[in-house]
C-alpha cells in the first residue's frame, strides 16, 4: 500500500490536530501576573551574603522571594551540597554593586528581619528580573507553588 494514497487523509488529520492544539493553547493562555507587586524600595547592592541574600548600601538585608539556592557550606560541614559558592558568585555578578528595584512579595519580611522581595537589577535604564535570570542559570529552584506569582 502506497503512502501517497493516504496523503490527503494524513494531511487532513495533521491540520485538524494542529488546529486543535493551537485552539487549546489559546484557550489556556492567560496573562501571567508580573513577578512582584508595587515598588517597595530602590538601592545599591553593597554586598552579596549568599546565593539568595544581599545587603543594600543603607544596611537593609534583602532575601530573594520565591527562590531557593544551594547554601554556602559551614566551616564544620564537610557534606554540604555543592554549588553554594558558585551560586553566590553568580548572584554577585548579576546584582553586586548595581542599583536594584525591589518589588513587593507576599511576605514583606522574614523572621530574621530581612526584606523579602522580587529584585530587578537596573542596567542601562532597564530592569532585569534577578530571580528569572538566576533560574535560567540552573542552580536555583523556583518556589512558585508557595506564592501567587509565576516566573515567566
Amino acid at each position: 500500500m502506497s503512502i501517497c494514497k493516504h496523503a490527503p487523509y494524513s494531511t487532513a488529520l495533521l491540520v485538524i490536530t494542529c488546529g486543535y492544539c493551537v485552539a487549546l493553547a489559546q484557550e489556556q493562555q492567560k496573562p501571567a501576573p508580573a513577578c512582584g507587586g508595587d515598588e517597595i524600595a530602590r538601592g545599591t547592592v553593597s554586598r552579596v551574603v549568599d546565593a539568595r541574600t544581599f545587603v543594600l548600601a543603607d544596611g537593609r538585608e534583602v532575601r530573594l522571594a520565591a527562590i531557593e539556592a544551594p547554601l554556602l557550606p559551614l566551616p564544620q560541614d564537610s557534606g554540604a551540597a555543592p554549588g553554594g559558592a558558585a551560586a553566590k558568585a553568580a548572584l554577585d555578578a548579576l546584582v553586586g554593586g548595581d542599583e536594584v528595584v525591589l518589588r513587593r512579595a507576599e511576605a514583606a519580611g522574614d523572621r530574621y528581619g530581612r526584606v523579602v522581595a522580587y529584585a530587578f537589577a537596573v542596567r542601562d535604564g532597564e530592569e532585569i528580573f534577578a530571580q528569572g535570570e538566576l533560574l535560567l542559570m540552573g542552580a536555583w529552584v523556583c518556589w512558585a507553588l508557595l506564592t501567587k506569582y509565576q516566573v515567566p
